[in-house]
């Protein structure tokens, strides 16, 4: 059981890691195909701690894992991705306007500084986030298209987010979703 777990988790955060998020992405998927009407969403936060050292930079992931876990529900999956990037998976996550004011208190707690020993480390995020339909037909094109609506949001500067348009409407463009710089200094 312990190898299954440690198979399945990051080591350093204990958070689901990519492999069983691509799981659930995929049983939420087959849920949403029996039952449409059920909204979902997927955004990948991706830190920026330039300046870090290791150990300060390992302080800064468990408290971003705090962070992000008081910020969403117990059905909901936070999860590891990489180096610097976390994902959430929304069950039951509302309109996309819901999924926007959840970008924005996720900018907004991790505005915060964090004490790392006697310094005190400031840090941002940027934000891709997809509402998941099911015109998805795989998991990995919510990851891609998550990963994509990132790119345009670190495009723009630290501290934004960005959606990805529908996977049906493949001409749209991702439009960032600017957050003010006047509200990141606060």
């Amino acid at each position: 059981m312990m190898l299954q777990s440690s198979a399945m988790h990051d080591p350093l955060t204990g958070l689901v890691n990519r492999a069983l998020l691509i799981d659930r992405l995929r049983c939420t998927l087959a849920r949403l195909h029996r039952r449409p009407e059920r909204q979902f969403a997927m955004l990948i936060v991706d830190l920026d701690c330039a300046g870090c050292d290791a150990g300060s930079r390992e302080s800064l992931l468990l408290e971003t894992t705090r962070r992000l876990h008081d910020q969403v529900r117990p059905e909901d999956t936070v999860a590891r991705l990489g180096a610097n990037a976390f994902a959430l998976l929304l069950d039951e996550a509302g309109k996309r306007e819901d999924v926007e004011r959840i970008a924005e208190r996720l900018h907004a707690v991790t505005r915060s500084p964090v004490l790392l020993g006697a310094k005190e480390v400031a840090f941002g995020v940027n934000i891709g986030a997809v509402m998941v339909t099911k015109e998805y037909a795989q998991a990995r094109d919510v990851v891609e298209a998550a990963e994509l609506a990132l790119a345009m949001a670190k495009a723009d500067g630290n501290g934004q987010h960005a959606f990805a348009p529908e996977p049906h409407t493949s001409s749209a463009r991702i439009q960032p979703c600017h957050v003010s710089r006047r509200n990141l200094k606060s």
